[in-house]
Formats: C-alpha cells, structure tokens, sequence
C-alpha cells in the first residue's frame, strides 16, 4: 500500500515536471533571483489554473506574485516560431540529416586513428618484451619508448577533436531535425528547441515578464555580470498576451541591442 501511495506520487511529479518541461530551469524572479516554480493552483476546482510563482517561501520576496503559466509558454511559441527561418530550417535539417558522407567521414577518421593508437600501443608492448627479454637496460629503449608514447599522445589528442566535431555536428543535426518536426506540428515544444532561442524568462512582477533571447553567444556569467544592463535596457519589442481571464506583458531583449556585437 505504501509503496502503492509512492509510485502515485512519483508520477503525479513526472507528470508535473513534464507540464513544466519546455520551460523548465528558464524562469526567473526578478527581485530574488530564484527559480520559479510550476504549481496548479485551485486544482480540481472549475476556476483551476497553471502558474508559475516565485520559489521563496519564506515571504522574502517584495513581488510576491505570480504569473500564468498557459500564457506565459504561449508567448515563448510565438518567439520560437517568429525567430525560425522555416525554409532555412528544413533545408538544414535535410541536408544534414541526409550528409551521411559527412558523418561517415567522421566515423572513418575515428577509426583510422583508433588503429594508429592500437598499433603504437602494441609496439609499445613488443619494445617492453625486448627490452626484458634482451637483458639490454632500459636506457637502451628510451628514444623509442618516448618516441611511440608522444606519437600515442598526439593521437589521442586528434581523436578527441574527432569525437568532438563528430557529437557537434550530430547534436546540431539531431536540434536542426526537431525545430523543423515542431514548425511542421508534428512533435510538442521542448525544453532543448526553446533554450536555442530563449536565453532567460523574467518574472517582474505585474503580470509583466522579459525574455532575454538567446543569440548563441550569451553566458550565464555574462548576464550574472550585467544582470542590471539586462534588466533596464530598453526592450526592442513588447506586447500583450490575452487569455480569457487573464493576460500577460512581455518585453523582448536581443542581447546585441543591450551590450552591442561582440
């Protein structure tokens, strides 16, 4: 029965986290800096509603307010969608997806390394059994000892870069194809298609909230350091977001527009 009463509740939080998802770790109080939090407010009751409110509990918090959740992800799908070049997309995603040449290319220079690396290291192994097996000192073997392990060492080293470009490329193939899959209506918005336009959601009480857009070049260390440019800074759009109760102000910042190119 206990264990019953656990498993409810595990899903009963899946099911919240999964709700919460495409925003997920995004949202921010203004005044106190926390997370915010997803809860369903009068749940089972005709005016029931999703929002999302300041994690700070202990009354710390001068906004002290919340903001509609349905709204507020309403607002991010509007930017995700008015910042995709649709054509642009499914030709990338296409190509990509499609470039197994490219792919194989990788595949293959891994491979070819992984084979140097082998080799070497079975040298490596045979200049050890001579060594012991000739009664020669190991002075004797250092040039070529040394000489193989830098050889394996910069092997290494190359294959590391290999594996790197490899995952880079395959990650942006595997974001490019679901962008395309959610403009096209066939998979949900998620946490990972919004963080590639969406850089920061802040709550600033007032039913108002800015979002910093993402412009592939902001760090969280640099908004953490200008955190007040950010926050001051003229937006370079506004609206309002109508639902049938309720409504939401959103201000829109390009960081380029905040601290200029960099």
């Amino acid at each position: 029965y206990v264990q019953s009463i656990r498993s409810t509740l595990k899903d009963k939080g899946r099911e919240r986290f999964r709700s919460f998802g495409p925003l997920s770790g995004l949202v921010f109080c203004e005044c106190c800096g926390r997370n915010m939090r997803y809860i369903t407010a009068h749940r089972g009751k005709p005016w029931e509603k999703r929002i999302l409110t300041c994690k700070n509990e202990k009354g710390e918090c001068s906004i002290n307010s919340s903001i509609p959740y349905d709204l507020v992800l309403k607002v991010i799908e509007n930017i995700v969608k008015s910042k995709v070049d649709v054509e642009s997309i499914k030709a990338n995603a296409k190509d990509t997806l499609l470039s197994k040449k490219r792919i194989d290319a990788y595949i293959e220079k891994r491979k070819k390394v992984i084979d140097l690396i082998t080799e070497n290291e079975e040298k490596l192994k045979s200049l050890i059994k001579e060594q012991f097996s000739s009664g020669r000192t190991i002075a004797d073997f250092n040039d070529d000892y040394q000489r193989i392990s830098d050889e394996i060492k910069e092997l290494r080293t190359q294959l590391e870069e290999i594996e790197r470009r490899e995952y880079e490329f395959r990650d942006k193939a595997t974001l490019e194809a679901r962008v395309s899959d959610y403009i096209e209506g066939t998979i949900p918005l998620t946490n990972e298609i919004v963080k590639k336009f969406v850089f920061r959601i802040v709550s600033r009480g007032g039913k108002t909230i800015r979002v910093i857009l993402n412009d592939g070049k902001i760090t969280e260390r640099y908004f953490n350091e200008n955190s007040q440019t950010f926050m001051e800074g003229e937006p370079s759009e506004m609206g309002v977001e109508k639902g049938d109760k309720d409504f939401i102000i959103y201000e829109m910042v390009k960081p380029e527009d905040i601290y200029g190119r960099y």
